[in-house]
């Protein structure tokens, strides 16, 4: 039995419901597994699954969300991912349930083929779903047109930065704002969901030597601490203050994973020297895969990225349990599948918020 790696997410009630992925030694999907074969320790301690829902059976294709993200680029890498994705996208025979969109350099959201709008929000281009100016066949799957339609926004979108964003730390805020307004539309579409977000990531410990100040996001339940001001942050120099964006990544895997979506990434490198550092780009990669039952892939691998996507969701499971009620702290979280040779992704805690 092997088990996946996974982190931490957030609980706001007893009841739990883990996102839990099967796969063989191969890296293929297992389909075939029951209630009997799993089950789940919270604090060392057995819960006993009270529900039990596999994906297998199900002939609704998941939801695939494709973040391209420009904000976040390597400029020698631009044209390259560009191409990937038309690569990979182009011979698709099914891609009704494919959605793409490009995380601008200026911090908005423009859909090459948006979701369906579940949700209200002020951060998607507002030219993006004009009808007259769709290219896509509506006879034929809509990637097939994939390669004018991305040269079509790349008209539209590609400008120069503004002065804001050369601050390291604006550029986090609006990745992580973009990123949980997809989260949020996601949130109101049925089944199995994955995000690819194709990026080089975004640091979530960002330095503010002059001095910082706490800020946060709205969500349909109100307000929520997205960033926290710090006197200090782990790896980074000490004694300067700094922005902790480690309140946005729990609220935000929390929500994907209670909409059963999970969140990998297509991880750009290019020649500048990257670190594994709390904190870091790279980091933030690891966190946001490994909270939610996501992967985090290398360059260029968009194609296996979107077939793992879309044959993994045959092998993704739902284990609900009686948690213990929240008591403000961290619990661990072990799933165990005594099935021989079956590999699980599933979280591995959360934080047991008490509202």
């Amino acid at each position: 039995m092997l088990v996946g790696c996974a982190l931490a997410i957030w609980a706001q009630s007893a009841e739990r419901t883990l996102n839990v992925l099967g796969l063989d030694r191969k890296g293929a999907p297992v389909t075939d597994l029951t209630k009997a074969d799993f089950e789940i320790f919270d604090e060392a301690k057995p819960q006993p699954i009270t529900s039990f829902r596999a994906n297998g059976g199900s002939a609704t294709p998941p939801v695939i969300l494709i973040v391209f993200d420009l904000l976040n680029v390597i400029p020698s890498q631009r044209a390259f991912t560009s191409v990937s994705i038309v690569r990979a996208l182009e011979p698709l025979e099914e891609s009704d349930s494919i959605y793409l969109y490009i995380l601008t350099n200026h911090g908005s959201l423009y859909p090459v083929h948006a979701l369906p709008l579940t949700r209200p929000t002020l951060l998607l281009h507002k030219n993006a779903e004009d009808k007259e100016e769709r290219v896509a066949s509506k006879s034929a799957p809509w990637t097939r047109q994939i390669d004018p339609l991305m040269k079509q926004a790349f008209e539209k979108v590609v400008q120069l930065r503004p002065t804001e964003y050369r601050d390291v730390g604006m550029e986090a805020g609006a990745t992580f704002r973009a990123l949980a307004t997809l989260g949020a539309q996601l949130t109101g579409l049925n089944g199995d969901k994955s995000v690819i977000w194709i990026t080089r990531g975004t640091p979530n410990m960002v330095s503010y030597p002059h001095g910082c100040r706490d800020f946060e996001f709205g969500s349909e339940s109100g307000n929520y601490l997205a960033g926290k001001c710090r006197d200090s942050c782990p790896d980074l120099q000490s004694g300067r203050k700094c922005i902790d964006y480690a309140p946005f990544l729990e609220h935000f895997s929390a929500e994907l994973e209670r909409s059963g979506t999970s969140f990998s990434s297509v991880e750009e490198t290019g020649s500048e020297l990257s670190t594994e550092m709390r904190g870091s780009r790279k980091d933030t990669l690891r966190q946001l895969a490994n909270l939610t039952s996501g992967r985090k892939y290398s360059s260029g691998d968009i194609k296996r990225a979107i077939a793992d996507a879309t044959e993994g969701a045959h092998g993704r499971y739902h284990l609900t349990y009686q948690a213990p009620q929240p008591d403000g702290k961290y619990h661990s979280v072990r799933v165990v599948c005594h099935r021989r040779g079956v590999r699980i992704q599933a979280p591995q805690g959360y934080f047991a918020e008490q509202r």
